[in-house]
């Protein structure tokens, strides 16, 4: 069973990933009826010495866009210098996430061939559109550069540092619901571990103890497996299972009582005509006559007592 501490606890785990899908759907609602429009955060020319005939030159560039739009594939990069060749341009990367808003980062790379001033790049980025259908298409002027003739020590051959031809396939664009849906993913299977963690007992918890009906029938049961039982320890042992099972489930005092006001204390209790404290107070009497009396009793006495507290046991259980 989960009590009221782990319930609270998967109540608590259910309305904060209730609320966080909420406030997703909210900012993604209040961004798509903004629209703003794409923003350059940055753009960046690196290398990883002077620039000289042959050098790589890294082109990176960050763009902001809302929640419902993102990059449709590589940037195109054009240097307008037949002296300059863009070897490759990567997948857009997602770098930054914010309310309403991430971040997408482009980037390739170029390799010049004769020294000078090369300042007429740019980046053409493909977007998803704005809902009025503008700004689908983001254009970004690279800042300018300077090669020089040294070449670099490793290949004296700037022509053989070419990578391969770029890919004709174009990487998957990404889903429109990509974040929303991950985040909201994500607090639901919050809420489903929660569940489960706080649903199902902990590994040492204590068990529930048993309760005094269970642990009466429990009793007889043992009772009837003990071999070689003398009749008198056999009564003996019946009287006191009843008589805690009676303690306990009827909050009676029935340690100093004998069977008939054990008996006359059940009849006020029970309605007209219940046979169940007569049941109870035959197996006290026969008790009562072999203890006290010495009175012998067989084998069948001795099984008709066991049926009897079992049903006086069974009927009086609290469903």
């Amino acid at each position: 069973m989960v009590s009221k501490k782990r319930k609270n606890l998967l109540k608590l785990g259910l309305l904060l990933g209730l609320a966080a899908v909420c406030l997703i759907g909210g900012l993604a609602m209040s961004s798509w009826r903004r629209d703003p429009p794409a923003r350059i955060v940055s753009v960046n020319l690196r290398a990883d010495d002077q620039v000289t005939i042959g050098t790589p030159v890294a082109v990176e560039v960050s763009i902001r866009l809302p929640w419902h739009r993102w990059p449709l594939r590589p940037a195109t990069i054009e240097m307008n210098d037949p002296e300059a060749t863009v070897l490759f341009a990567e997948p857009p990367e997602l770098t930054a996430v914010g309310a309403g808003f991430w971040e997408w980062r482009l980037r390739g790379t170029v390799q010049v061939y004769r020294t000078g001033i090369f300042d007429s790049g740019q980046v053409r980025i493909s977007t998803t559109p704005q809902r009025s259908g503008d700004d689908y298409e983001v254009v970004v002027s690279l800042p300018s550069f300077a090669a020089s003739s040294r070449l670099p020590p490793v290949n004296p051959d700037p022509r053989l540092i070419l990578a391969p031809e770029l890919p004709t396939r174009e990487p998957e664009a990404a889903a429109p619901w990509s974040l929303p849906g991950m985040l909201a993913i994500g607090a639901i299977a919050m809420a489903i571990v929660l569940s489960v963690f706080f649903g199902k007992p902990q590994a040492g918890a204590r068990a529930q103890p048993p309760t005094s009906g269970e642990k009466a029938l429990r009793d007889l049961l043992n009772l009837e497996s003990a071999q070689r039982i003398e009749p008198e320890q056999f009564f003996v042992r019946i009287t006191d299972i009843l008589k805690e099972y009676v303690e306990r489930r009827f909050e009676l005092s029935a340690g100093s009582s004998d069977s008939r006001e054990l008996q006359a204390q059940l009849l006020r209790l029970a309605p007209t005509g219940n046979p169940q404290p007569t049941s109870l107070a035959e197996v006290l009497e026969c008790a009562d006559r072999v203890k006290f009396g010495r009175q012998r009793v067989d084998e069948e006495a001795i099984r008709q007592s066991l049926t009897r507290a079992r049903r006086f046991v069974a009927e009086t259980m609290p469903l």
